[in-house]
């Protein structure tokens, strides 16, 4: 142990090419939900009535989304998303960081049926453009308020959407 441990004091890492772009790795789950029509979703389905952050709820949302996704874990950590590469890769303008503080503020405990029905919409979006087919022993299991496996003869699993 103590040689690899001596081996890695010695490893300097460099990137020398221009193009290389932070939280690339953001481009398949980000363009995956604009195409399940996530931002929508959340435009259609958020409705904050008169608060504050009640302004481009999908494009916030969007951008909240992929900041987890690239490991942040608070308002703080959107900062990264304000670099002109990944606004490229998000195909938007990402709002400063005190936006989603006033956004996230904006919500009531009364939104949050409203969230997770543009949760299982989306679900239901992707299990109709196929998921469902590949992933019906994954993740999808992890959700049982949406889905429900019916042990029939088929084996074939239900998706639920609350109303």
């Amino acid at each position: 142990m103590r040689a690899s441990a001596s081996a890695l004091e010695c490893l300097i890492v460099t990137f020398d090419d221009s193009n290389a772009v932070s939280n690339s790795g953001l481009i398949l789950p980000i363009t995956l939900a604009e195409r399940l029509g996530l931002r929508d979703l959340f435009d259609l389905h958020i409705d904050l009535e008169d608060r504050p952050g009640r302004a481009n709820v999908g494009r916030k949302a969007m951008a909240i989304i992929a900041s987890i996704l690239a490991g942040g874990d608070c308002i703080d950590d959107t900062a990264i998303l304000e670099s002109p590469n990944a606004q490229v890769i998000l195909g938007q303008i990402m709002p400063a960081p005190s936006r989603f503080g006033v956004f996230l503020r904006s919500f009531e405990t009364s939104d949050i049926a409203d969230v997770e029905r543009v949760a299982a919409l989306l679900l239901k979006r992707a299990w109709l453009a196929g998921a469902g087919q590949v992933m019906s022993h994954s993740p999808l299991m992890l959700i049982p308020q949406y889905v429900r496996y019916m042990e029939t003869k088929k084996k074939e699993l239900t998706l639920v959407i609350p109303t």
